[in-house]
């Protein structure tokens, strides 16, 4: 298991577990008991539980945007890399990073390492440079810029 995976389990189990059903994590229309719609987040439900920041997840916005073609040339300009298979599964795993770097707070050299590990469970092997390029280019393209 990656440490993305360990972490965002890390923050759904307490609410998976809560009451034995599930619940949404972020706020959401969802049915009540009763069968009527209510509006609130999970933590609500659990006493003490700390809300966890509304963090916008960028994956559903990618998808053919000009950002995206930026970031992939970008990737395939500092030779990281060229094979189509690859550059989808760092596309696809980019705003994971982006999102665990922003809940995190984590330096990019923490998040240059998690990049390492990760994509190297994913059988894509990055040297430190190509590292330091890959989330250097996800901040210039990918990763949503946090609020002024």
């Amino acid at each position: 298991m990656s440490r993305l995976q360990a972490a965002l389990l890390a923050l759904a189990l307490p609410v998976l577990c809560a009451c034995g059903t599930t619940a949404p994590v972020s706020g959401g229309d969802h049915t009540s008991d009763t069968g009527t719609p209510a509006t609130s987040s999970a933590a609500e439900h659990i006493p003490g539980a700390a809300r966890v920041p509304d963090v916008p997840d960028p994956a559903p916005s990618l998808a053919g945007t000009p950002q995206l073609r930026d970031y992939l040339a970008a990737l395939t300009a500092a030779d990281i890399a060229t094979d189509p298979a690859d550059l989808n599964a760092i596309a696809d795993y980019t705003p994971k990073m982006c999102m665990m770097k922003r809940l995190t707070n984590a330096s990019d050299e923490e998040t240059t390492s998690h990049a390492v590990d990760d994509l190297s469970a994913l059988g894509i092997s990055l040297d430190a440079h190509q590292a330091d390029v890959l989330v250097s280019a996800a901040n210039d393209y990918i990763c949503p810029k946090p609020p002024r």
